[in-house]
């Protein structure tokens, strides 16, 4: 094999890598959701007349279901865009704000957390312009409050400010 014949399928194998890789992380998405599913089935969707503790987990199961279920489709949909290649991090970031914004969650309440979020996703991640951010950040937060606390009767963590 020439040099010329190794550079010309040196691509074709990072793409098979890709397409694998890809593949594995939706299916490993795929089990993730089915099993928060699950277990949000087994604690209970709807119990006397108000909302159990598997709803929310029933819900966002769905909703990842159904997002993964539609990246698979478009992985196999040879008209489809390719997706757009992001930085190790950027992905590195919005695992670490995740994270942190799970154990802020437990010591801060929910309001503070979820505001500062969704600020630092909108502002970083979705590059949006900071009066933008700030101003979806706190309509967002409201929102998740007035659905979660005023609909469904579900209390938040209690907070600093709550």
């Amino acid at each position: 094999m020439t040099e010329r014949d190794a550079t010309l399928r040196a691509p074709a194998r990072r793409d098979r890598r890709a397409h694998i890789a890809r593949a594995l992380s939706l299916t490993t998405l795929i089990v993730v959701a089915v099993a928060g599913g699950w277990e949000g089935w087994r604690l209970g969707v709807w119990s006397t007349g108000r909302p159990g503790p598997g709803l929310w987990p029933v819900v966002v199961s769905a909703a990842l279901l159904i997002a993964v279920l539609e990246a698979f489709r478009k992985e196999h949909d040879h008209q489809a865009e390719p997706l757009p290649h992001t930085s190790w991090r950027r992905e590195l970031f919005a695992f670490s704000s995740l994270a942190a914004y799970i154990v802020a969650f437990a010591y801060l309440g929910a309001i503070v957390p979820t505001a500062i979020f969704l600020l630092l996703w909108l502002r970083f991640l979705a590059r949006e312009p900071w009066t933008l951010s700030i101003v979806l950040a706190l309509a967002g937060t409201a929102g998740v409050y007035f659905m979660f606390s005023v609909l469904l009767g579900i209390p938040f963590p209690s907070g600093p400010l709550t």
